[in-house]
């Protein structure tokens, strides 16, 4: 007979229950991490990702040295952060600002589902002196930019507008809705602002996204 069932998923290091001094001296094996208190579900995608690098069955198989555990702890905190979101009939709920339920294919690259865990929280991995973080995509305040002055270039600029083919007012976007039973479901968002200095015109993107519930 076929056989369905829910699955809540595969248990993972919670790195949410580090300090920032545990994180900076964190060396655990992936056989010490299963044996942790804090090994648990997670919904999480910093730790879900973290657990796919580190994972020696079904994952990079990377050792502590070689992730900067304090950035991942970092995402994973962000990713944590309580928010109210507004649902389509106006009530509100309180939850998790980024989270995850996906399915990973371990028949697939590695990089595939890396990158499909990283859009589950707008996040990248920069590479940087032999060690992988997680940053993830925020608003950049005024203090974080960088000014560049005159004296500083050394060649060409050369400036260009946005393509109007990179630019959008409206998002259609396809997900397994857990109140459906995790069909897949579709949800359109379009911004009345952008759609007016677009001149109403419908610039549409679609965008597919299995790990949002």
């Amino acid at each position: 007979p076929t056989i369905q069932v829910i699955l809540k998923g595969k248990r993972v290091r919670k790195l949410t229950t580090l300090s920032e001094g545990q994180a900076q001296a964190f060396s655990e094996t992936y056989a010490q991490m299963i044996q942790s208190a804090d090994f648990g579900w997670s919904e999480n995608p910093a730790e879900c990702l973290y657990d796919y690098l580190r994972n020696p069955r079904f994952g990079k198989n990377l050792d502590a040295e070689s992730i900067d555990t304090v950035r991942f702890r970092q995402a994973a905190t962000d990713c944590a952060q309580s928010k109210t979101f507004t649902r389509d009939n106006g009530s509100t709920t309180t939850k998790a600002f980024l989270t995850t339920n996906i399915t990973l294919d371990t028949s697939k690259k590695m990089l595939d589902n890396t990158k499909a865990l990283l859009e589950c929280c707008r996040g990248y991995l920069p590479y940087t002196n032999g060690r992988y973080a997680l940053k993830l995509e925020a608003a950049v305040t005024t203090a974080g930019l960088f000014e560049v002055t005159d004296h500083m270039i050394i060649g060409k600029i050369s400036f260009s507008s946005n393509n109007k083919s990179n630019t959008y007012n409206r998002a259609e976007v396809s997900f397994s809705n857990q109140d459906e039973e995790y069909e897949t479901d579709i949800r359109t968002y379009e911004s009345a602002t952008h759609l007016a200095t677009d001149e109403s015109e419908v610039l549409e993107v679609k965008h597919n996204s299995p790990g949002i519930t």
